[in-house]
């Protein structure tokens, strides 16, 4: 098959950047019938750059959850925030609890008041997967996280032991899997798995290879905020 590649530079915050090269088939309309359109509106926080969707009347955040958006760079600076409960009594994280406070805290920060900011459901997220290209999404939303290869690569062989500290178990698991996220862009939706001991939320791996939904146990991901369309 025939393959047309964008380059898309991943603007890394160490001396060095990252290339992740976009991979779609010949002729592949990556906007299809002008499906999507960006703006930028104003919060508390300053610009904020936003996907508009036509098709379902949805409006996305181009930047994962803690990151900024730099106008003037056209860029998303900083690492995305990968929610995760340092517990000091449970081997089982409460993944979905911290993913609520995170969300939570990104509409006070944006000043979110009258149109607020929500997780997708499965069905929205998987909406926006490109499956004509590797990585599967369209290059209207920005996937950069600043994270270099080597850094992944580190975090995904932090070691870890069950004789440690509860706290030290979960600050290493937490790091192996940053490490997993970041490799395979996982991207947490709102429907939630419930399990005897802990909750979490299904994934999206857009990584382009492999299993789209990711049900393993434990599973956090970055964030990608979305809401209706506001009608001014």
């Amino acid at each position: 098959m025939k393959y047309l590649s964008l380059s898309l530079m991943m603007f890394i915050s160490s001396a060095y950047a990252a290339e992740l090269e976009l991979q779609c088939g010949a002729n592949t309309d990556l906007n299809p019938n002008n499906r999507f359109s960006h703006d930028v509106i104003s919060t508390d926080i300053g610009d904020y750059k936003v996907v508009n969707d036509a098709t379902t009347g949805l409006q996305w955040s181009y930047c994962f959850v803690g990151q900024t958006y730099d106008s003037l760079q056209d860029a998303c600076l900083e690492v995305p925030t990968v929610p995760y409960e340092l517990s000091d009594d449970s081997f089982y994280a409460n993944i979905r609890q911290v993913t609520m406070d995170a969300v939570e805290s990104a509409n006070q920060q944006l000043g979110s008041i009258e149109h607020r900011w929500r997780l997708p459901s499965v069905k929205e997220l998987v909406g926006i997967y490109n499956d004509q290209c590797v990585p599967g999404n369209y290059p209207v939303f920005s996937y950069d996280i600043n994270v270099s290869q080597q850094e992944i690569e580190a975090l995904s062989n932090t070691p870890y032991s069950t004789d440690e500290t509860m706290i030290g178990y979960h600050t290493a698991i937490y790091a192996r899997q940053k490490g997993e996220i970041y490799q395979n862009i996982t991207v947490t939706s709102d429907t939630a798995m419930l399990d005897s001991n802990y909750i979490h939320y299904y994934t999206v791996n857009f990584r382009g290879w492999g299993s789209l939904l990711n049900q393993m146990r434990r599973t956090s991901g970055m964030l990608r905020l979305v809401r209706d369309i506001p009608q001014e």
